[in-house]
């Protein structure tokens, strides 16, 4: 289907959710509920990472800048019934080559990168906090460490982190 694992990834998890979601509410209406997912993408050119590599190993680190370039991508996530269960991986591949096709990563990088310039580290967490209140759904498939990593001796084979309930939104 020329799609990638982004695109199946947001299919399948919409696919379960929306037989789980018509299977326990006994609704046989497939009027489209529209949630909000979100899909954090690496905003350096892949082409590049070699050469970021190259020149951490040549001691030439001042001339590289370190740490993640991260955008995102904010997707409509669908609940909908589909007799065919192919249709869920091409509407979630015809919405991701739109947003991809977009400048939506690279701004919202940018945004973020200038509104913590400008208004701090308080102001930055304040939005990102907001944001991730209004998301229902957060996909990842990036790339981990390539060495093994340890935790008190212990290795760790995968973290799988997860949130349950309401966020609290508020003054603390």
């Amino acid at each position: 289907m020329n799609c990638t694992v982004n695109d199946v990834l947001v299919a399948v998890t919409s696919a379960a959710l929306s037989r789980y979601y018509f299977r326990k509410s006994g609704d046989t209406n497939t009027t489209k509920i529209c949630l909000r997912s979100l899909l954090p993408v690496n905003t350096r050119p892949a082409a590049s990472l070699q050469t970021y590599v190259n020149v951490i190993e040549s001691d030439k680190t001042n001339e590289v800048t370190l740490g993640n370039k991260l955008g995102y991508i904010i997707l409509p996530f669908y609940l909908a019934t589909h007799n065919d269960p192919l249709a869920y991986i091409r509407k979630a591949k015809k919405v991701l080559d739109r947003k991809k096709r977009s400048l939506e990563m690279v701004f919202t990088y940018k945004i973020f990168q200038i509104f913590m310039k400008v208004f701090g580290v308080k102001a930055g967490a304040s939005i990102f906090r907001c944001l991730f209140a209004r998301t229902t759904i957060i996909f990842s498939n990036m790339v981990g460490p390539t060495k093994q990593v340890e935790l008190c001796g212990h290795p760790v084979a995968f973290i799988a982190p997860s949130v349950y309930g309401i966020p609290e939104v508020g003054n603390p």
